[in-house]
């Protein structure tokens, strides 16, 4: 350990290479800096580890789905790390262990200049099947021709019975909407994972448009809503 006296820079705080200089006792005191570090044992820092590894574990998913990497990547044109900015959107809202009702998959509205509004509504989870509605909007007064429409559906299966290492698993589905058919409802089959091992379930869905004409996304805010599978 060495001590480091005032120059005209001021005090020296910090890494410098394998060294670490800091403030003790009013003089600047440089150590070997350590491999490893202890952590943090408080609540609230355990806390913020957890809800960083759940918001890292969803956004990776949500980053492979490219869709929504396309439609995050047009709203944050400057931003060269998407699956950063979803994160940054992610991490407060996640839950110890999982994802809750307040994540997002589409970008908030208040950062969102491609908004569009939902299309769909009474959203059910029935027998591994997804059903809902599609609001009755009045699509003359909307330049819709040119779009094609999408509904994204994220679903997030937690709280597994059998206690493991595995707190969440998730899969998506990505359905074409033609919002010109005189359909009313609309029912999706899931696959993929068995879901007879969780007990909760969450669905979180938002609508995407293309336009076609000047090759550009829209998409809803996110909508979630969560079913209890052991009922």
């Amino acid at each position: 350990m060495a001590t480091l006296k005032k120059g005209p820079l001021g005090d020296i705080k910090g890494k410098i290479g394998n060294l670490v200089a800091r403030t003790l006792n009013g003089k600047t005191v440089i150590s070997v800096r350590p491999l490893t570090y202890n952590k943090t044992k408080s609540k609230k820092a355990a806390l913020a580890r957890n809800k960083f590894k759940v918001a890292v574990k969803f956004c990776k998913y949500l980053n492979s789905i490219q869709l929504l990497k396309l439609i995050w990547r047009q709203i944050f044109p400057r931003c060269s790390n998407i699956f950063n900015k979803m994160e940054s959107f992610n991490i407060s809202t996640s839950g110890k262990r999982t994802p809750t009702l307040q994540n997002i998959i589409t970008p908030p509205p208040q950062s969102n200049k491609f908004l569009i509004e939902p299309i769909i509504n009474e959203i059910d989870f029935n027998r591994g099947n997804i059903t809902g509605k599609f609001i009755n909007i009045d699509w003359h007064n909307f330049p819709s021709r040119n779009y094609d429409y999408y509904l994204i559906f994220v679903v997030l299966y937690y709280k597994p019975k059998i206690k493991k290492h595995i707190y969440f698993d998730i899969e998506h589905f990505i359905m074409h909407a033609d919002i010109f058919s005189n359909k009313k409802k609309f029912m999706l089959k899931t696959a993929g994972i068995n879901k007879d091992i969780f007990k909760n379930i969450i669905i979180y869905s938002a609508a995407a448009a293309f336009d076609k004409k000047n090759n550009m996304y829209y998409c809803s805010f996110t909508s979630a809503v969560g079913f209890d599978l052991s009922k």
